[in-house]
């Protein structure tokens, strides 16, 4: 039992460690995700700002064919004006939606990274607690170990038969055991009942 209060430690404060990794792995991922995501967007702003540009041109060219249209040619030009128009029209709206998309993702990536701020916060608050348990799980351990080379003990003695009853040794180790215990008991009565009132976090 003692090493099982030793394992808890080990357990806990491996926990500890793993947690640790993983939020830093996990925000160092976030902060990568964040900055391509808003290279990416950069890139498609520039992209839509250089269509627009286009559409105006091209919406120039339209109005200046428009003119010459009494011809064949000018019929043409008129048509792959308007066709070129178009093509400008359905890419800007393409990107338009891709920028969105993107925008989204970055709201996203945004949204996790705060969420693992707030459950690191939230932990760290608890650093103190994890610590304070494994140190206890130490005494524990320490207190079980104590407690149960006494009772080997006794029960070598209680081996003894009625002997055990009138031995004064055993008597003042029985006695000594008994002074040793009580202020144990009252304490853990104690920390158990701190354990169960202790109020939450939460609230």
């Amino acid at each position: 039992m003692s090493q099982g209060f030793m394992n808890l430690k080990r357990d806990v404060e491996d926990f500890v460690i793993r947690f640790d990794a993983y939020i830093e792995t996990t925000s160092t991922e976030l902060q990568q995700q964040a900055v391509e995501l808003q290279q990416v967007i950069e890139q498609i702003k520039i992209a839509i700002q250089s269509l627009d540009e286009q559409i105006v041109d091209a919406a120039i060219a339209l109005l200046a064919t428009a003119a010459a249209a009494e011809t064949i040619v000018g019929l043409i030009g008129l048509a792959v004006a308007g066709t070129v128009l178009l093509v400008l029209i359905g890419e800007r709206v393409a990107k338009t939606i891709e920028l969105s998309d993107r925008q989204g993702e970055l709201a996203e990536v945004n949204k996790k990274q705060e969420g693992l701020a707030k459950i690191k916060t939230e932990f760290d608050g608890l650093r103190p607690d994890i610590y304070l348990i494994c140190d206890k799980l130490v005494l524990f351990a320490e207190i079980w170990s104590s407690v149960r080379n006494q009772s080997v003990q006794f029960q070598k003695s209680l081996q003894g038969g009625i002997d055990a009853t009138t031995n004064m040794r055993f008597k003042k180790e029985l006695e000594l055991a008994r002074k040793l215990c009580t202020p144990l008991v009252d304490g853990l009565e104690k920390y158990a009942t701190q354990l169960v009132n202790r109020p939450s976090r939460s609230a």
